[in-house]
């Protein structure tokens, strides 16, 4: 049924870098929250997030690197941190002394409760609660979470929708990076910008492509000077303004490009589609539009006269 629903949608088997937005708009309220209050790091929570959701049961400490689509010493060098703040008790597993087992304490619980309060004032600004599109988006996104992560209970939509909402991004985010980062043999940054700049097929600023993919600038810098050093980007610059350097796929790149693409939307057609139910393939399809409108509107005026004049300084 989703494999027909897709044909009859056409473009939206392609998981294009828009689709990745609501990856990026998660990850930067969460870094905000967990800057401001200083305790937790982005990896820290999300493990404290496992261990809440499996309460009063526990985990074992091997099974969270597997959860959370992190190497295990991630984990073994997370822990320590948050056994200090009395968050999560570790022990030996009965079956094996080696292994650790790992549970919430009250402590942990009483964090996580607190920071869910916290969670959603920010929320409420990156996904808008009047805004029905994004709340179609909010359901679905919870929906294809709870599909991939068994561990999340279904209840915690109800009591913690923006801890629900977290662990869901993360789990579909992580498997779709983790297969696109193994398969392509680039780090998830080149890829996006590689995929993005194959779906436009013109020069764009370095900026401009940063606020597209909500990358930092320093990111979206240190990723096109790592592209252009392998040969796939060239940079281009403005006779007139020499503040404005453009950057383009090379045809090396362009070659590379594609085959990115590709991994991308078989990574994302495993990890994504093909667990979507009919109405939340279309409701993200009419995001994605509503997403490309908006970038093709604030790329317009900014771009539209400087392009023919555009020199090589390879």
């Amino acid at each position: 049924m989703a494999h027909a629903v897709m044909a009859q949608q056409g473009e939206q088997a392609a998981f294009t870098s828009t689709y990745f937005i609501p990856f990026s708009m998660e990850r930067n309220a969460l870094r905000q929250v967990l800057e401001a209050e200083g305790v937790l790091s982005a990896t820290q929570y999300r493990m404290l997030i496992e261990l809440f959701f499996a309460h009063p049961g526990t985990i074992p400490q091997s099974e969270l690197s597997t959860l959370l689509h992190v190497k295990p010493n991630v984990i073994a060098n997370a822990f320590p941190h948050i056994d200090a703040l009395m968050f999560t008790h570790r022990r030996e597993s009965e079956q094996d002394a080696r292994a650790r087992i790992a549970a919430i304490t009250p402590q942990g619980i009483a964090y996580v409760n607190e920071s869910e309060k916290t969670l959603v004032a920010q929320f409420r600004i990156t996904w808008p609660p009047r805004n029905e599109n994004y709340q179609r988006l909010f359901r679905a996104i919870t929906h294809v979470g709870h599909s991939i992560d068994k561990n999340i209970p279904p209840v915690i939509s109800e009591t913690h929708p923006t801890t629900h909402l977290i662990a869901a991004l993360e789990s579909i985010a992580r498997p779709i990076e983790e297969e696109t980062k193994t398969q392509s043999g680039y780090p998830i940054p080149e890829c996006r910008v590689m995929q993005r700049l194959y779906e436009t097929h013109m020069p764009m600023r370095i900026g401009v492509v940063a606020n597209q993919l909500m990358l930092t600038n320093a990111t979206a810098t240190r990723t096109t000077k790592a592209l252009h050093e392998k040969g796939l980007i060239q940079r281009l610059a403005h006779p007139h303004d020499n503040k404005a350097v453009y950057i383009a796929l090379t045809e090396r790149g362009e070659r590379e490009a594609l085959r990115v693409v590709n991994i991308i939307n078989y990574a994302g057609s495993k990890f994504f589609w093909d667990r979507l139910g009919e109405g939340h393939m279309i409701t993200f399809t009419q995001l994605n539009r509503v997403i490309v409108t908006i970038m093709k509107m604030q790329r317009q005026a900014q771009e539209a006269a400087e392009l023919s004049n555009l020199t090589s300084i390879d």
